[in-house]
């Protein structure tokens, strides 16, 4: 595991501040030579990146469903007491 900003991690990287994702080597623009995103098939993992939508600037997240029937995003409330609540699906 390995921690930036926390000596004690609680994933395989833990950031303790602000991350942040920059340059071309994030563009996600399917028409840059390279940009295949074909090895996410089967694979349950997530890339995020910007301008997938060729121009648009947008922030991406791209996530592939993994042994699950639907995929998408969820945002979960996880509040102090441990109990969470489904906030939205998308």
């Amino acid at each position: 595991m390995v921690g930036i900003g926390t000596n004690t991690p609680n994933g395989s990287l833990h950031v303790n501040g602000i991350a942040v994702l920059a340059g071309n080597n994030s563009n996600l623009d399917i028409n840059i030579p390279n940009r295949s995103l074909n090895f996410l098939a089967n694979s349950g993992q997530m890339v995020v990146g910007w301008n997938r939508g060729r121009g648009a600037g947008e922030i991406n997240f791209i996530a592939n469903q993994g042994a699950g029937d639907t995929g998408g995003f969820t945002f979960i409330n996880h509040d102090n007491n441990n109990v969470e609540t489904n906030l939205m699906w998308v």
